[in-house]
């Protein structure tokens, strides 16, 4: 996705599920840090809905969204 950098939602383990008319769902692992929210926010310059998600889960669809750039 183009929404937000490879490498950032990798160390923050997060993922852009989806785009809104007003912002965009991400899953989290860690979804209490505040600080994070706002930096995403203003990053993209969209209102941010936030799902927590198990690792497990993030981890899966981290693979499934940048496979192709680590083959």
């Amino acid at each position: 996705t183009d929404l937000l950098p490879e490498a950032f939602c990798r160390q923050h383990l997060l993922v852009p599920m989806r785009r809104t008319p007003q912002g965009v769902v991400l899953a989290m692992v860690d979804p209490g840090r505040i600080w994070l929210h706002e930096q995403i926010t203003v990053m993209t310059g969209l209102e941010l809905e936030v799902r927590v998600a198990p690792l497990s889960l993030v981890t899966r669809w981290m693979m499934g969204l940048w496979a192709a750039t680590e083959a």
